[in-house]
């Protein structure tokens, strides 16, 4: 019988992290957006990457609610209705419609070859992630063995002000060196590592061994997104499932931040170059903001500079052609530079404390890594593909 419920509770919990929670959400928050089936997909993950830590966060932060099992069941259940109510209430009002449009079926694109190719794509990346582990001496790098620790505590004191989980005391402030029982800035990561582990009731390290692999795989996927109505879809997905991994830069391969980063970063292009002018587009970027700011603070500030820089942009180049520039579309632009602020409130507001000393601390006076040794260690092909770029880019205007 344990042989039969085990799989069937991994593979409810899978789908409950990574699709049922944000799904609906997709139809609610982009009703009149046309969007094929691998790109609601990939939203869908994103959403419900997304929504399900934040709202674990903002319910033991605010209320004191427990994290657990029955708060994360009965989360996604208001999640799932919530936004099913807010699909039927939005698809009711599409009135002004004179023909409806017909979807964008993935199959008729690329047809089932491009479908096939985009799976080995992924099971490559999959595979690739997984090399690292195959001769390494530990269990897990040390970076792993933090997050490991604060996830593992969060499940065990069902609380996110928890004790130091190596000590079993208040906390030590790195900067400021006060004791006290509060997470980093990495928590809302800490919260998907625990959700996971809530829902699917694997063992920790075998978690730990399969969980970045299917993060990349997701990471090639939204790569493809990316790409895909730009005809580079595959070619998107193969080069995503090449960024190496190693010990000092980390990686895809690792349970960390940057790993998780690297699957919304091209789901956030997808968005903004594609669904500007979509009236959802600032509620979708304030929920997956917001996430990326209590999750990994540089994936944020750097989404964060492409969303900006590509609004201010996109204004400034209807300016210079002389076309008309519309106080509906400068009300847009500031609604979205606006979420981008308002995401990282969150984490602010939490940690204002650690904010204060961190900025208050000088700089160091030497680089982490020596400049000329970074090449030779992150690896010279990456770095002939990011010059490749640049000039393909500059050639392109």
């Amino acid at each position: 019988m344990e042989a039969i419920f085990v799989p069937l509770r991994v593979a409810a919990g899978v789908s409950l992290v990574f699709l049922v929670p944000g799904l609906p959400w997709t139809y609610a928050l982009l009703a009149r957006d046309r969007l094929s089936v691998l790109e609601r997909l990939g939203l869908s993950a994103a959403l419900s990457i997304a929504l399900v830590p934040l709202g674990l966060f903002l319910l033991n932060l605010l209320l004191g609610i427990p994290v657990d099992v029955r708060t994360t069941l009965v989360l996604i259940l208001a999640l799932v209705l919530l936004g099913t109510l807010a699909a039927l209430w939005r698809r009711s009002f599409r009135v002004r419609a004179p023909h409806p449009r017909k979807p964008i079926w993935a199959v008729s694109a690329g047809g089932v070859a491009g479908l096939l190719a985009l799976g080995m794509i992924m099971g490559f990346a999959f595979y690739t992630s997984l090399i690292p582990r195959l001769d390494y001496s530990y269990p897990l790098h040390t970076d792993e063995w933090t997050h490991f620790a604060e996830a593992r505590t969060i499940v065990t004191e069902g609380t996110i002000p928890f004790f130091d989980p190596v000590t079993g005391e208040d906390r030590a402030d790195p900067v400021t060196e006060e004791t006290r029982s509060s997470p980093h800035f990495e928590v809302g990561y800490h919260l998907f590592l625990a959700e996971f582990q809530l829902l699917t009731g694997l063992p920790w390290l075998d978690m730990f061994r399969y969980l970045p692999s299917a993060v990349f795989a997701l990471a090639a996927f939204s790569a493809y997104i990316f790409g895909n109505r730009r005809g580079f879809g595959l070619e998107a997905a193969l080069f995503a499932s090449l960024v190496p991994t190693t010990v000092r830069f980390l990686g895809p391969a690792l349970v960390v931040p940057v790993a998780l980063g690297l699957f919304f970063v091209p789901l956030v292009l997808f968005l903004v170059s594609n669904y500007w002018a979509s009236k959802g587009l600032p509620l979708v970027l304030l929920v997956l903001l917001s996430f990326l700011f209590i999750a990994h603070v540089p994936t944020a500030v750097f989404a964060g500079l492409i969303i900006a820089v590509y609004g201010v942009f996109q204004t400034l180049r209807r300016a210079l052609t002389r076309r008309p520039v519309r106080r509906r579309a400068l009300a847009h632009l500031a609604a979205v530079l606006g979420v981008v602020a308002l995401s990282s409130l969150p984490l602010l507001a939490y940690n204002n404390w650690l904010v204060g000393a961190a900025v208050a601390e000088p700089l160091p006076q030497e680089p982490l890594v020596a400049p000329g040794g970074i090449i030779p260690r992150f690896g010279y092909v990456p770095y002939a593909l990011f010059v490749l770029g640049l000039v393909l880019l500059a050639r392109r205007g």
